[in-house]
C-alpha cells in the first residue's frame, strides 16, 4: 500500500518495569504502510484467529504501523490509544469504538 503525503507511524508505549507481563499474546512483526484501522484488524484477526469489529462511527484513517517481534495484544493495546479508541469484549468478538459509544451500550 502507498501513496499520499508523509502518515503517522504508531510509537511503542514507554517501557515500563514490569509491563510487558501484561500482554500475553503470540509475538508478531508488521510493516504496513498507509493502512486503515478497518484493514488492520482484519489482519489481526487471521493472525489471532479472532473476531475484531470495528464500529461505524471510527472514520477511515490510515496509518503506517511497524514493529518487531511485539506481542499481537500489546500492539492492539498501542493501535486503539494511538486512534483514542477503546476495546470491548462482546462475547464472541471484540468491539473497536470510542469510549464514548461504548460506555452507553
Amino acid at each position: 500500500m502507498g501513496g499520499g503525503g508523509p502518515q503517522p507511524t504508531a510509537s511503542p508505549p514507554p517501557v515500563q518495569e514490569g509491563i510487558t507481563s501484561r500482554y500475553k499474546g503470540e509475538r508478531l512483526s508488521v510493516n504496513y504502510e498507509d493502512t486503515g484501522i478497518r484493514e488492520f484488524m482484519k489482519v489481526l484477526s487471521e493472525f489471532t484467529g479472532l473476531r475484531f469489529v470495528v464500529s461505524e462511527q471510527v472514520p477511515y484513517e490510515r496509518v503506517s504501523i511497524r514493529y518487531k517481534n511485539l506481542p499481537w495484544d500489546q500492539l492492539l493495546d498501542v493501535v486503539i490509544t494511538k486512534f483514542g479508541l477503546a476495546v470491548e469484549d462482546r462475547g464472541g468478538y471484540f468491539y473497536i469504538a470510542y469510549p464514548s459509544e461504548i460506555a452507553r451500550k
